[in-house]
């Protein structure tokens, strides 16, 4: 496949069950990124905080990553945060 002059490969699509209940959170490395330790350190940091506050309603648990977040708040954060319905 070529797109602006530039041959990409073809992605394949995937498909996964979430459990109901589950709660997806997609984001962008300014809600982890430090100078002071390594990016693996911030996930680790960010998926402590998440598993603790997993429970909370979702926009309480949203509310909860983007304030007390592991990055130094220089950089740009996005969360985007889904949950599934109980079944």
């Amino acid at each position: 496949m070529e797109r602006f002059g530039r041959t990409t490969q073809a992605r394949n699509d995937h498909t996964h069950l979430v459990p109901g209940g589950s709660t997806l959170l997609f984001f962008t490395d300014g809600l982890f990124e430090h100078p002071s330790h390594p990016i693996e350190t911030g996930m680790d940091l960010l998926a402590a905080l998440a598993s603790e506050h997993a429970a909370l309603p979702l926009q309480d648990f949203v509310q909860v990553l983007a304030d007390h977040h592991p990055s130094d708040g220089h950089d740009d954060m996005a969360l985007l945060a889904l949950r599934t319905p109980h079944t």
